[in-house]
Protein backbone atom coordinates (compact mmCIF):
# COMPACT_ATOMS: atom_id res chain seq x y z
CA UNK A 1 0.00 0.00 0.00
CA UNK A 2 1.25 3.64 -1.00
CA UNK A 3 1.26 5.99 2.46
CA UNK A 4 0.93 10.09 1.64
CA UNK A 5 5.06 9.73 2.71
CA UNK A 6 5.59 7.92 -0.62
CA UNK A 7 3.56 10.24 -2.41
CA UNK A 8 5.63 13.21 -1.03
CA UNK A 9 9.25 10.75 -2.32
CA UNK A 10 7.16 10.30 -5.73
CA UNK A 11 6.58 14.23 -5.87
CA UNK A 12 10.08 15.07 -4.63
CA UNK A 13 11.77 12.75 -7.46
CA UNK A 14 9.23 13.20 -10.43
CA UNK A 15 9.38 17.19 -9.97
CA UNK A 16 13.31 17.59 -8.45
CA UNK A 17 11.58 20.13 -5.57
CA UNK A 18 12.13 20.04 -1.67
CA UNK A 19 9.33 19.77 0.58
CA UNK A 20 9.76 23.47 1.27
CA UNK A 21 9.97 24.48 -2.24
CA UNK A 22 6.73 22.92 -2.58
CA UNK A 23 5.32 24.77 0.06
CA UNK A 24 6.56 28.21 -1.57
CA UNK A 25 5.30 27.52 -4.95
CA UNK A 26 1.59 27.04 -3.20
CA UNK A 27 1.86 29.80 -0.95
CA UNK A 28 2.54 31.91 -4.21
CA UNK A 29 -0.49 29.91 -6.24
CA UNK A 30 -2.72 31.24 -2.89
CA UNK A 31 -1.33 34.31 -3.53
CA UNK A 32 -2.33 34.93 -6.69
CA UNK A 33 -5.04 37.15 -7.91
CA UNK A 34 -8.23 34.63 -9.22
CA UNK A 35 -8.04 35.40 -13.04
CA UNK A 36 -4.50 33.78 -12.48
CA UNK A 37 -5.36 30.69 -10.62
CA UNK A 38 -7.97 30.16 -13.12
CA UNK A 39 -5.28 30.50 -16.11
CA UNK A 40 -3.13 28.03 -13.62
CA UNK A 41 -5.99 25.68 -13.46
CA UNK A 42 -6.18 25.30 -17.62
CA UNK A 43 -2.34 24.73 -17.63
CA UNK A 44 -2.62 22.24 -15.57
CA UNK A 45 -5.30 20.48 -17.23
CA UNK A 46 -2.76 20.27 -20.49
CA UNK A 47 -0.17 19.46 -18.07
CA UNK A 48 -2.04 16.28 -16.98
CA UNK A 49 -2.75 15.38 -20.73
CA UNK A 50 1.35 16.13 -21.55
CA UNK A 51 2.61 13.82 -17.92
CA UNK A 52 -0.37 10.91 -18.49
CA UNK A 53 1.88 8.50 -19.86
CA UNK A 54 4.66 8.99 -17.23
CA UNK A 55 2.03 9.50 -14.25
CA UNK A 56 -0.71 6.70 -14.82
CA UNK A 57 -0.10 5.01 -12.40
CA UNK A 58 -0.71 7.02 -10.13
CA UNK A 59 -4.04 8.57 -8.35
CA UNK A 60 -5.75 11.31 -10.07
CA UNK A 61 -5.24 13.73 -7.06
CA UNK A 62 -1.79 12.99 -6.98
CA UNK A 63 -0.95 13.53 -10.90
CA UNK A 64 -3.22 16.87 -10.41
CA UNK A 65 -0.65 18.01 -7.46
CA UNK A 66 2.11 17.17 -9.93
CA UNK A 67 0.63 19.00 -12.70
CA UNK A 68 -0.51 22.05 -10.54
CA UNK A 69 3.27 22.39 -9.30
CA UNK A 70 5.01 22.09 -13.05
CA UNK A 71 2.67 24.71 -14.29
CA UNK A 72 3.58 27.05 -10.96
CA UNK A 73 7.16 26.51 -11.14
CA UNK A 74 7.32 27.59 -14.49
CA UNK A 75 4.54 30.41 -14.33
CA UNK A 76 6.79 31.55 -10.89
CA UNK A 77 10.20 30.96 -12.98
CA UNK A 78 8.37 33.63 -15.78
CA UNK A 79 6.89 36.15 -13.76
CA UNK A 80 9.70 36.87 -11.15
CA UNK A 81 13.19 35.47 -12.14
CA UNK A 82 13.19 35.36 -16.05
CA UNK A 83 12.04 39.10 -15.80
CA UNK A 84 14.97 40.12 -13.90
CA UNK A 85 17.88 38.49 -15.55
CA UNK A 86 19.29 38.84 -18.84
CA UNK A 87 17.88 35.49 -20.17
CA UNK A 88 16.71 35.10 -23.68
CA UNK A 89 12.78 33.91 -23.77
CA UNK A 90 11.27 32.57 -26.22
CA UNK A 91 8.22 33.67 -28.03
CA UNK A 92 6.22 31.48 -26.31
CA UNK A 93 7.74 32.83 -22.69
CA UNK A 94 7.67 36.25 -23.35
CA UNK A 95 3.42 35.80 -24.49
CA UNK A 96 3.21 33.97 -21.34
CA UNK A 97 4.62 37.12 -19.15
CA UNK A 98 2.62 39.28 -21.22
CA UNK A 99 -0.39 37.34 -20.39
CA UNK A 100 0.61 37.16 -16.74
CA UNK A 101 0.94 40.71 -16.14
CA UNK A 102 -2.38 41.57 -18.15
CA UNK A 103 -4.16 39.04 -16.08
CA UNK A 104 -2.81 40.54 -12.41
CA UNK A 105 -3.77 44.40 -13.56
CA UNK A 106 -7.46 42.92 -15.25
CA UNK A 107 -8.01 41.61 -11.44
CA UNK A 108 -7.10 44.48 -9.88
CA UNK A 109 -9.96 46.48 -7.93
CA UNK A 110 -10.30 50.22 -9.16
CA UNK A 111 -9.52 52.84 -6.49
CA UNK A 112 -12.03 54.61 -4.80
CA UNK A 113 -13.23 57.48 -5.40
CA UNK A 114 -12.20 60.03 -3.21
CA UNK A 115 -15.35 60.58 -0.35
CA UNK A 116 -14.50 63.97 2.32
CA UNK A 117 -15.37 62.85 5.89
CA UNK A 118 -18.60 64.31 7.14
CA UNK A 119 -16.81 65.73 10.45
CA UNK A 120 -14.19 67.72 8.11
CA UNK A 121 -16.94 69.11 5.77
CA UNK A 122 -19.14 69.70 8.26
CA UNK A 123 -15.81 71.90 10.00
CA UNK A 124 -15.39 73.38 6.65
CA UNK A 125 -18.94 74.85 5.73
CA UNK A 126 -21.02 74.95 8.72
CA UNK A 127 -19.59 75.42 11.61
CA UNK A 128 -15.97 77.55 11.40
CA UNK A 129 -17.61 80.55 12.23
CA UNK A 130 -18.95 79.08 14.94
CA UNK A 131 -15.96 77.13 16.47
CA UNK A 132 -14.06 80.71 15.54
CA UNK A 133 -16.27 82.95 17.77
CA UNK A 134 -15.82 80.34 20.52
CA UNK A 135 -12.75 79.91 20.30
CA UNK A 136 -12.02 83.93 20.32
CA UNK A 137 -14.43 83.70 23.43
CA UNK A 138 -11.62 81.86 24.92
CA UNK A 139 -12.45 78.68 25.01
CA UNK A 140 -10.22 75.81 25.20
CA UNK A 141 -10.75 72.87 22.12
CA UNK A 142 -12.02 70.53 24.73
CA UNK A 143 -14.90 72.69 25.92
CA UNK A 144 -15.11 73.68 21.88
CA UNK A 145 -15.47 69.41 21.02
CA UNK A 146 -18.30 69.02 24.35
CA UNK A 147 -20.22 71.88 22.61
CA UNK A 148 -20.42 70.65 19.27
CA UNK A 149 -21.90 67.15 20.66
CA UNK A 150 -24.21 69.04 22.82
CA UNK A 151 -25.78 70.95 20.45
CA UNK A 152 -25.30 69.55 16.84
CA UNK A 153 -24.43 66.12 17.75
CA UNK A 154 -21.35 66.13 16.41
CA UNK A 155 -18.89 63.56 18.28
CA UNK A 156 -14.94 65.02 17.85
CA UNK A 157 -11.85 64.92 19.89
CA UNK A 158 -10.35 67.92 20.78
CA UNK A 159 -7.45 67.20 19.10
CA UNK A 160 -9.12 65.96 15.46
CA UNK A 161 -11.05 69.16 15.63
CA UNK A 162 -7.85 71.51 16.00
CA UNK A 163 -5.81 69.92 13.47
CA UNK A 164 -9.07 70.28 11.00
CA UNK A 165 -9.70 73.58 12.42
CA UNK A 166 -6.44 74.78 11.50
CA UNK A 167 -6.50 73.11 8.40
CA UNK A 168 -9.52 74.93 7.45
CA UNK A 169 -8.11 77.85 8.51
CA UNK A 170 -4.62 77.79 6.56
CA UNK A 171 -6.89 76.95 3.08
CA UNK A 172 -9.55 80.13 3.72
CA UNK A 173 -6.37 82.43 4.23
CA UNK A 174 -4.83 80.69 0.65
CA UNK A 175 -7.76 81.70 -0.84
CA UNK A 176 -7.67 85.57 0.32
Amino acid sequence: MVTNDNYSEIIRSFLSLTGDERDNLVRWYARQPEQVRLYIGEQQTGQMRKQHADTKNLPVHVRSYIALLSVCRRLHWLSTKARHQKTRLSTEEARLIDQLSLLKASSRRPRKKHVPAPIRTAIDKRLYQEILKRRNDGWGWRRVAKYLEEAHNLKVSHTYLKSEFERSKDIRNERN
